[in-house]
Formats: C-alpha cells, structure tokens, sequence
C-alpha cells in the first residue's frame, strides 16, 4: 500500500511540474548608486583664450563625437565694441576654430544650444540693431559658419538668460524689466510665434514631463517655481524660503528619476550670511530636499546644477558679495550632501547656466572668466578646465543563485531536474554575489516581499524550515559599497 502510495505522490508531483507556471526571473539593475566611493577628480588640463583685450565665457557643450563647443564674449577681436565668439576645442583643450558675430556696438552672447538640423544656436543681447537692448538669434552650422540671424524688440531693455528646443522651434526665457519675464518661442528659421510676459524674475526653464515647461527664479525677495502648461497657461506658481530673509532659484535640471533638482542662494535673517541652497521637487511643485550648503565663501551661491553619471549633482556656484561670483565646483550625492568642493581661479560673470557639465569619461568640463577681471575694468581671458574621472563604480553586483535550481527538492535535497521548482520540506536557499569594482556590502532574501535575512558576508544563505503549503516568490537583493543593487526573483512551490 505504501508502495503505490510512493508512485501516485510522484505522479501528482510530475503532473505539477509539468502545469504550473514558469520559473520567472526579473533583474532590476540599478546602476545608478550614490557615490560612496569615488576619486576627488583634479585638473587634467587647464587652457585659456583671449587677446589683449577682455573675454568673457557664457556656456560650454561638451560634443558626442569628442571635442566641445565654447560659447564666450570677445572684445579683442570682431566688428565692434563686444562681439559673440564660438569656439572649437579638441579633447585635449586645443582651439580648432573659432568665429565670431556681430555689429559695430556690443553684442553679448549668452547661451549656446545644438539645433534641430545640425550646427548650433545662439541667443544674446545686441545693441547693434539700433542701438538699444534687443535679443538676438544667430544660428551657424557645424563650422562656425552663419546661416541666419534674427532680433526682437520689446521694452528696449530685455535680455535673455536660457533658450531650449521647442516643439515647433525654440523657445527663450529673458526678462523686460527687473521685476517681470519674457517668454517666447519662435520656429525653426527664427520667425516670432507668440510672445508671453508675467511678474517674476525667472532664470532658467526646462520641459516637464507632461510637455508643459518648469521655470525658477525669483519675485519681492522670495524664490520661486512656476510650472505652466504647453499651451503657456498658467498651472501653478509655487514660493519657496523662510520668511523675512532673501532667497533666489537660478537654475533647475531634471533628474534620473523624473523630479527636478534646482539651485540658488540663501540669506540668513540677518542678511549676513548667504547659502548654497539645494532643493528638490516633484512634478507638482511639492518640496522632497531643502538643504542649505555651506560654500567655500562667506557669501556662497549656486548657479547652474547638473546630475551626474550616479544621479547625484555637481553645482557650480559664485561668490555672492562684491566683486561678484568668485567661482567654485561642489559635488553632493543624490540627496544633496557634499561630497567634495573646488575653487576656480575665475569668476563667473554675465551667465550662469552651462559653465559646468559632466563629460561622458566621468570628469567634468567648467568654464568661467580668469580672475585678474577687476569688474567692469581689466583683461580677463576665458578659461576652460576639464577635470579628471571620478572612476565611479555604476556597475550593479552580479547575483546567481544556487538553491533551489528547476527541479524537485525534498528536505534540501535535490532528486531531479524539473521545468518549475518545487520544495517538499526545509531548503537552504544560497546564491553567489560577485561585485568587482567596490566589494559586495550586504545581501538580502525575502519571501514574498517580506525580509527574511541580510547577510554582509558570504555565504550568502538562509535556512527556509517554515511550514507552508503553495506558491511563493524569493526574492534576492545584493549592494556594492557604491550604493548599486542588483535584484532576482525566482518563483517556487513549496509544501511543508
């Protein structure tokens, strides 16, 4: 009798076998960890350019075939007083090419971006046209060469602080006057589309993720963030800050995980202290980080904020006091927390967003305006200086697991290979983690989402002797030292 009972036991346990669902096995690799382990990047090289007159940097692109593209303000060479110049750079910071543009008063370059048929756009500041403050459009090709240019008038006194790719064109962000902003959008030849002004001094826009645009800046002492639909109406305007104290947002980025991390500057109550001030916010405008940095100046402020190749930020900031914006780098993890800090021999002087970008070797590329500028008097240089890799580790922990393989297991022991895993009895469920870079920190194991152990170090294993009776998911989450995981997940049938 217990022989046929053995027989239709192992019949019943075949048929399972052979119906019930596939193992399943998800990896969710998140290689983007904070970086508890990284090299203090140092100067790998360090380049200047300029003639026997003044420079003066706005903005760097760090190009995908090597190389970047260097947007500054020229008063040595052109046609008049201040003149945009673009130039050319190698990898190893050697000039390539350079152009410049404009009339025979001052026109100053701002902001630089790729444009959607190849080449670049430029938007700045003219007084050329007929000699008042006008915004001015130069789109150039691949080498520099002019193909169209555009101005727009309004007040006589706007001048523009960001332009981005638009749907229909490019859309650019400025002010008319100290207390109220411009906004417009023209298409791809340059041509005016609509034209929109609002209270609020905002210096720096980005898309949301719904289409709509986020842009941060500052109105009566207080920071804010405005968010506006696609169709440029109004959705919500949000105020940051303690009350009774000076606070501004300069500049806003989008982060890994679709919120948006922006920078400025924070006075204290008595106007005698001023902050780095890092914030991150939803979509919705809700606040998520408020932390306030300590510079390496008395009166510090960050400018233009970029997220790194491990979702943290690296800020470039200035000197709040006078002369202005004594330049500086700060590096902080995803939340915020600084994690290393560089003084500049420069300033930052007209611009602010773009004078600092990660470059795809895991360094950074910074622009700025040598210090020997006694502002407005003096003959600075542009320099450019690209800063080593941080040789971060953002390569997740490799798991394989060991027990249970497909197949049929009794009390630990397996007795054949199988589509499905089924466990009569007790199993040691183990794996093997391998991390090459950083070291495996800690590895856990949960049974249908609950945490059942974590293990630092190996074996990596837990004992699983609970009586249970049907279908299960084990889970297996193994961190580097770097903050990277990776996670498996394995279903299992287990009886007794």
């Amino acid at each position: 009798m217990r022989k046929y009972a053995k027989v239709v036991v192992i019949l019943l346990i075949l048929l399972l076998i052979a119906t019930s669902a596939t193992m399943s096995v998800e990896i969710d690799k998140n290689d983007l960890g904070d970086a508890s382990y990284f090299d203090i990047p140092e100067v790998e090289w360090s380049n200047t350019f300029g003639g026997k007159n003044r420079e003066i940097a706005s903005s760097i692109i760090p190009l995908e075939n090597g190389g970047y593209i260097l947007l500054g303000n020229t008063y040595s060479y052109g046609n008049g007083s201040c003149d945009f110049w673009v130039l050319k750079i190698d990898d190893n910071g050697q000039h390539i090419w350079n152009k410049t543009y404009g009339g025979k008063n001052d026109d100053l370059a701002v902001s630089i971006i790729p444009a959607h048929d190849g080449g670049y756009l430029i938007v700045g500041n003219t007084e050329s046209s007929e000699g008042d403050d006008d915004i001015w459009l130069v789109k150039i090709d691949e080498d520099g060469m002019e193909s169209w240019n555009e101005s727009y008038k309004w007040s006589g006194n706007e001048f523009p602080f960001e332009i981005l790719l638009s749907k229909n064109g490019y859309l650019i962000l400025g002010y008319l006057s100290s207390t109220k902003s411009l906004l417009f959008e023209v298409d791809y030849y340059g041509s005016l589309l609509w034209d929109t002004a609002f209270n609020g001094l905002c210096y720096s826009i980005e898309k949301s993720n719904d289409g709509g645009y986020i842009l941060v800046g500052e109105e009566s002492h207080n920071a804010i963030v405005i968010k506006i639909h696609e169709n440029i109406d109004l959705q919500w305007k949000k105020t940051f800050g303690e009350v009774g104290c000076y606070k501004c947002f300069y500049s806003i980025e989008k982060t890994m995980d679709d919120n948006w991390a922006i920078t400025g500057e924070v006075y204290d109550s008595s106007g005698d202290d001023c902050d780095i001030w890092f914030a991150k916010i939803n979509e919705s405008g809700d606040l998520l980080i408020d932390k306030r940095i300590d510079g390496p100046f008395r009166f510090a402020r960050g400018l233009d904020i970029k997220v790194t190749l491990d979702n943290g930020y690296i800020i470039a900031g200035g000197s709040a006091a006078v002369p202005p914006n004594y330049m500086f780098l700060i590096r902080t993890d995803s939340l915020g927390d600084k994690l290393w800090e560089k003084t500049l021999d420069g300033w930052i002087v007209y611009t602010f967003n773009n004078v600092v970008r990660p470059t795809k070797d895991g360094g950074y590329i910074a622009t700025g305006t040598t210090e020997y500028m006694l502002y407005p008097i003096g003959d600075p240089n542009i320099f450019l200086t690209k800063f080593s890799s941080e040789n971060l580790d953002l390569e997740s922990p490799n798991i394989q697991i060991l027990k249970p393989e497909d197949g049929l297991y009794i009390n630990n022991k397996k007795i054949f290979e199988g589509q499905s895993t089924l466990v009569l009895g007790s199993i040691n469920i183990s794996c093997d983690v391998t991390d090459e870079e950083t070291g495996v920190a800690s590895v856990e194991i949960y049974i249908d989402d609950e945490l059942k152990t974590i293990r630092e170090n190996p074996p990596y294993s837990w004992m699983w002797n609970e009586q249970v009776f049907g279908q299960y998911n084990i889970k297996i989450v193994a961190y580097d030292y770097a903050g990277n995981k990776d996670t498996i997940e394995k279903t299992v049938f287990k009886f007794f």
